[in-house]
């Protein structure tokens, strides 16, 4: 049974742990750059030794805490190009799970995607990049985005442990402000 306390008790460390964040700020933003248009075939392979990547897992590797992310939409592209070819991808029978789509995208967002992880952005960017197995949800850039010019900044903030059990908040108001093209923030 629940204590009488419990919901009060909760809410106080709660409201403690956004004061911290609020006087203490998050941890520097950290970013890469990502050209849809040359990203290779890295399925069953591991990315995080490949040249061009290896640098990229090193520093996210670091990142103890959990994170916030969004893709922020950097090449002259239109939205609708960019949801007509998700929508492509949606529709093939052998695409790998991918994230909801509003029905009514907002089109003039130049942010992608919006997302949260407890820990591990390494494993999460993998997923998105593509190159994961089937059932985790992703973006998955490398099997809709060729040709179509989309070059993207993946940008990183990372929080304090204490921040874990709160960060679907902090996702689902960040995602209100940004208005990604992907994703369904309820």
């Amino acid at each position: 049974m629940l204590s009488e306390n419990f919901i009060e008790q909760f809410c106080s460390n709660a409201a403690s742990v956004f004061a911290n964040v609020s006087k203490e700020g998050i941890n520097p933003a950290w970013s890469i750059d990502i050209d849809c248009d040359i990203l290779e075939d890295y399925t069953g392979t591991n990315i995080e030794k490949a040249d061009q990547y290896k640098n990229w897992f090193a520093e996210l590797k670091k990142i103890s805490g959990p994170v916030l992310y969004w893709f922020q939409i950097k090449s002259d592209i239109d939205s609708a190009a960019i949801v007509d070819a998700f929508n492509v991808y949606k529709d093939d029978p052998s695409r790998k799970n991918i994230p909801a789509l509003r029905n009514r995208p907002y089109m003039s967002s130049r942010v992608l995607y919006v997302g949260k992880v407890e820990k591990g952005i390494g494993g999460r960017l993998i997923q998105h990049l593509g190159y994961k197995g089937r059932k985790t949800q992703g973006l998955q850039l490398f099997h809709w985005t060729k040709g179509l010019g989309l070059k993207l900044e993946l940008v990183v903030l990372s929080f304090p442990k204490e921040m874990t059990l709160f960060m679907s908040i902090v996702e689902r108001a960040v995602a209100t402000e940004l208005k990604p093209l992907i994703g369904k923030h309820k």
